[in-house]
């Protein structure tokens, strides 16, 4: 998490970055960093409610990317809870 954290705090003090661009890369890092979250199992984090979330995201550039990750995810925790 200290990477998106550093890579958060470059584009926020970054003039050369325009602030459509900014806004679109935190939309990401936001969503990727709750991919994250999912993958090490926070019980916080619904597979279902992220994906609503990315199908929603306005002009989210890796939102396929996103949605495929999403669903692996759930496959492989879907798939832990059947055989554990």
């Amino acid at each position: 998490m200290t990477q998106l954290n550093n890579y958060r705090r470059f584009l926020k003090r970054n003039k050369l970055v325009s602030d459509i661009r900014k806004k679109r890369l935190n939309k990401f890092l936001n969503l990727f960093e709750k991919l994250v979250f999912l993958k090490s199992g926070d019980p916080r984090i619904d597979a279902s409610g992220l994906y609503l979330d990315i199908l929603t995201s306005d002009g989210l550039t890796q939102y396929q990317w996103l949605l495929n990750k999403v669903r692996e995810l759930n496959s492989q925790i879907t798939s832990k809870i059947k055989f554990a």
